[in-house]
């Protein structure tokens, strides 16, 4: 949903540039506050290496295999996917970083995963016969 939504956003306030020139315009405006914090240390060749490697892993390689799994499966099986990360998450923190959830975390997660899965399951049938996709047009005889 942050994808879409900030897709959403940018679209709205920069029609023109996309997600791209939005993403550079909070490099712009970030980069200074970061030097100021951080000093010439962020400008060491062994950190610039570090944040691009992290960049990369964290954002630019999940993204780019999301937009090559949705172009070859059905969007309900992605969907289904996608759903299943907060709980990929969650038992990798207890596997790799000893993390514990709580009954009521593990709760929220599970409530994910079956809602995506609850709202593929009853997703309503395109139009096929022109009356309509809605809910009330398909029980109208």
């Amino acid at each position: 949903m942050s994808v879409q939504f900030g897709a959403a956003v940018a679209a709205l306030l920069f029609p023109r540039v996309g997600v791209a020139g939005v993403v550079t315009l909070c490099l712009v405006i970030a980069a200074p506050l970061g030097l100021a914090a951080a000093g010439t240390s962020l400008l060491y060749p062994v950190t610039i290496g570090l944040g691009a490697a992290v960049a990369a892993l964290s954002s630019v390689v999940p993204y780019t295999l999301e937009i090559l799994a949705l172009r070859r499966m059905p969007t309900s099986t992605f969907a289904v996917l996608m759903s299943l990360g907060p709980a990929i998450a969650a038992a990798a923190g207890f596997l790799v970083l000893g993390q514990s959830l709580s009954l009521l975390q593990v709760l929220a997660v599970g409530l994910v995963v079956a809602a995506s899965g609850g709202a593929v399951r009853s997703r309503i049938p395109p139009d096929i016969h022109g009356i309509g996709s809605t809910p009330t047009a398909l029980a109208t005889p």
